[in-house]
């Protein structure tokens, strides 16, 4: 679970092709789940907690099946300076 205020994920996401995205809030399960499939058969999977905790992890989703489960993580955002800074 990551604990940044800002999280970048492009590191192991970018360069990969969206085939289907799925949004799920069954609040009895105590989470919401965005689910992004993508054409090389893997899956990212953005659990949000009702407690605003969150697990971010990829997945190899294959005919159907999720294996290889890994945690993703994140990067610390760098604001841009500001003139002066």
């Amino acid at each position: 679970m990551a604990n940044l205020r800002r999280a970048d994920y492009t590191q192991h996401l970018a360069g990969k092709v969206i085939q289907r995205v799925e949004w799920t809030n069954d609040q009895t399960e105590h989470y919401y789940c965005l689910c992004l499939f993508f054409d090389d058969q893997t899956m990212a999977s953005f659990r949000i907690y009702q407690s605003l905790q969150e697990d971010f992890e990829l997945q190899d989703f294959i005919d159907g099946n999720i294996s290889n489960e890994r945690l993703l993580t994140p990067h610390r955002i760098q604001r841009p300076k500001k003139d002066g800074e």
